[in-house]
């Protein structure tokens, strides 16, 4: 018999998933527990790069990607390439790139909406981000910050569920 349901996030998209936990609950009948991305580390602080904050598809994620050896470094440096010239661009065709930067610079009326307004419920990081890149004309990907994000935040998961485990068992 399951006694409860984990679900463990490493991509600032999920976490819509969080206010769904009650709901998943009750349809399983079990205890269900969300753990969002990176817990307790929100941001970390790079000597060479300043304060890399975690969002949605941001520095911090492209980190952790390039760490676990995830990140199509090729398709990366082209895209990278591109926000070098034009970091707009960049957000117009992906605009959910630095915590859904290009929904909230590119203001138009489209089948993106939602999505919109949800980024807008949560403007100041989500703002912060899409500016940093449009002034760094680039996305950061870097092992040293990804490991710190990855392996912290793996540590503080396991704290996060442990306790779960002991209240439900």
């Amino acid at each position: 018999k399951v006694s409860g349901v984990v679900v463990i996030s490493g991509h600032g998209g999920n976490n819509f998933i969080e206010e769904e936990t009650k709901k998943i609950s009750s349809q399983l009948r079990v205890p269900v527990l969300y753990v969002p991305p990176f817990p307790g580390f929100e941001s970390v602080y790079s000597k060479k790069y300043g304060e890399i904050f975690s969002c949605h598809a941001d520095d911090a994620e492209h980190s952790v990607a390039l760490y676990l050896n995830l990140l199509d470094e090729e398709n990366f440096g082209a895209l990278n390439a591109l926000a070098h010239e034009n970091p707009l661009e960049v957000l117009k065709r992906w605009p959910e790139l630095m915590g859904l930067g290009g929904y909230l610079l590119l203001k138009q009326e489209d089948e993106f909406d939602e999505l919109r307004k949800k980024a807008l419920e949560k403007v100041g990081l989500n703002s912060l981000l899409a500016e940093k890149f449009l002034q760094r004309k680039r996305i950061i990907a870097d092992r040293e910050i990804g490991k710190e994000f990855f392996e912290g935040g793996l540590e503080n998961s396991a704290v996060i569920v442990g306790r779960f485990i002991d209240e439900i068992v």
